[in-house]
């Protein structure tokens, strides 16, 4: 478990480090340095902020971008060595995970619950009570606490990755202020009620570990249209796209209303959303896929032409593998009926658990965002010399937080 682990501390480093340069950090850089809670909560929003973090699709819960900050600010303020480190973050992916799939996150996240903000008390909490030496009651009690405290939706025109690094920052205060408390074995189900969803822990029975089954985003994009857009590369790699062809996408019916826009992106967050923007890019200039900032969105005559010949098609046949695969089909269709070598789908893409991605892989992706991003890539060369040669936490946070 330990070698996922160190795998999944070396991404979530890189899009820390990435998502503390992007115009919104701004806003929380400053709290680095004061405090554990307000580091946490710097670093929580950071990484999320990216779309470039981990992510369970069982649960749809991004556990990296709370339980990496949590788990490095704790062991760097103990001066605590990195394999209890990565012992701690085994135990809160585990939590984390388990916390969005008794929820049924995959599901309720359309109804505009958020899992990762319904789970991260849970991460935060057995990441940094482990740290801490805390008693398995212990932490029992303190994330019980935190969570029922906690709420599930992002706040209306706030920001919702300072929210969710609050909820994590407080998690973590819930244990450094912890007393035993008799537990309630109906709170979590009042909770789940009073939130208008359902709390069943029997749906977390996985023989797998929850780090082996998170998946890795090979750069910034809404999860939900990745499938769609490894599926147009593939197909791009073997046959032409002509200027009569038009592009078919082919998603399950559940999200094809969210990352189904086919207009011009008007904003960052908008462009990592929509899967015809990102296989604009993949089109016509892949390069900029890395580009987690979009401070500059390609918008020009050549981007508009090419979106008006993109359309989205929700599909029940791809519900029926809903949530196991996040899957998406492409076809370039240059005449109605199209011919079936002329359409690829994709269920487990590029950076999914089931295909892995090595540090190779991982190295090469840190490299394509260096360069996207204007980060030295020396920089991601040193968090991966620390991270698989047993650097301190605070040799890596020092990396991570450098401007």
């Amino acid at each position: 478990m330990l070698e996922f682990a160190r795998r999944r501390l070396f991404d979530t480093a890189v899009a820390c480090t990435l998502g503390l340069n992007l115009p919104e950090a701004q806003a929380f850089r400053p709290l680095l340095g004061c405090g554990t809670q307000s580091s946490i909560q710097a670093l929580v929003a950071a990484t999320r902020a990216t779309e470039v973090d981990d992510i369970a699709i069982s649960g749809c819960v991004t556990p990296g971008s709370v339980v990496v900050p949590v788990a490095l600010v704790c062991a760097a303020e103990s001066g605590l060595p990195l394999t209890t480190l990565l012992d701690s973050m085994v135990d809160g992916y585990e939590a984390m995970i388990a916390t969005a799939e008794a929820i049924d996150g995959a599901r309720v996240v359309y109804r505009g619950i958020w899992p990762t903000l319904a789970a991260a008390p849970a991460g935060a909490v057995v990441t940094a009570g482990r740290l801490m030496g805390m008693r398995p009651t212990a932490i029992r009690s303190a994330l019980l606490r935190s969570t029922i405290a906690t709420t599930v939706r992002p706040e209306p025109g706030g920001s919702r990755w300072r929210q969710l690094g609050i909820a994590a920052a407080e998690a973590v205060a819930v244990c450094r202020r912890a007393a035993v408390q008799t537990e309630d074995a109906n709170a979590l189900k009042a909770w789940a009620n009073a939130q208008q969803f359902d709390y069943v822990p029997a749906r977390t029975a996985e023989a797998m570990a929850a780090i082996t089954r998170v998946d890795t985003k090979p750069f910034p994009t809404a999860r939900q249209g990745l499938a769609a857009i490894c599926a147009f590369r593939r197909l791009l790699d073997r046959l032409p796209l002509s200027q009569e062809d038009n592009v078919v996408v082919t998603v399950p019916s559940i999200y094809a209303a969210m990352i189904g826009g086919i207009g011009m992106p008007t904003h960052r967050i908008q462009s990592l959303l929509q899967v015809s923007y990102q296989i604009a890019l993949a089109a016509l200039a892949p390069d900029r896929l890395y580009d987690v900032a979009r401070e500059h969105l390609l918008i020009g005559t050549q981007f508009a032409r090419f979106l008006e010949r993109v359309s989205i098609v929700a599909s029940p046949d791809l519900d029926r593998l809903y949530p196991t695969n996040w899957a998406g089909s492409v076809t370039f269709d240059a005449h109605t009926g199209a011919d079936a070598d002329r359409r690829e789908m994709v269920r487990d893409p590029e950076g999914s658990a089931v295909a892995g991605f090595d540090w190779r892989e991982l190295a090469n992706k840190a490299a394509r965002l260096a360069q996207a991003n204007g980060i030295a890539p020396e920089r991601f060369v040193a968090l991966e010399n620390l991270i698989r040669n047993a650097g301190s936490p605070s040799a890596i946070l020092e990396v991570i937080v450098e401007r």
